[in-house]
């Protein structure tokens, strides 16, 4: 074997198993700017807003999600994926998403499954965009468990869509702040 690869360590790529009619269970928006970003997550009022984030620290990945009132904490997951060596920081981002999912159906539940408005904070615009995709890309079998799990969380009938919008990283939103604790706290196994 000239290149010395594993194949028990690569990744086998499945096309992606939404149907040709498919159209996202989300709605995303991504400002021009970080500023912009900023003060749409300070005017946004949506019921329940939950954040995402993931960390590559001392040689593990990791994701986390936090769901918050204002600047409160109230309910948080971490995730870790594992060593560095076999994961990314973009697999440690699809799987906030989905613990961020989590979060949302344990709060509608509390809530009674009233229909409640949501968002959800990303700091990465790729995964961001990764979610509107029908394209196969590496990792995009986790955007599949995503979207299979927001559909359990959503019904079709519903109508409802989860707005995904970019929170930029480092600029002062609360929610970013927290979870960017938890993403490395996940990451530290």
């Amino acid at each position: 074997n000239t290149f010395q690869l594993d194949p028990a360590k690569s990744e086998t790529i499945l096309p992606v198993h939404h149907s040709t009619k498919w159209t996202p269970d989300v709605k995303i928006s991504i400002a021009s700017k970080s500023e912009e970003a900023y003060y749409e997550d300070q005017l946004a009022d949506k019921d329940i807003r939950v954040y995402l984030d993931r960390s590559m620290v001392d040689g593990g990945v990791g994701g986390g999600a936090v769901l918050m009132n204002g600047e409160e904490v109230l309910r948080e997951r971490k995730f870790y994926l594992g060593s560095d060596k076999g994961h990314t920081v973009y697999e440690g981002e699809a799987v906030g998403m989905i613990l961020a999912v989590q979060l949302i159906k344990e709060e509608l539940k509390e809530r009674g499954g009233r229909q409640l408005t949501m968002a959800l904070g990303v700091d990465n615009q790729a995964a961001i965009r990764s979610t509107t995709s029908f394209q196969s890309n590496p990792g995009h079998y986790l955007f599949d468990i995503f979207h299979d799990d927001l559909r359990s969380t959503l019904p079709e009938a519903d109508g409802r869509k989860l707005l995904i919008r970019w929170s930029a990283g480092h600029i002062g939103i609360p929610g970013n702040r927290a979870v960017d604790k938890q993403a490395k706290r996940a990451a530290h196994g």
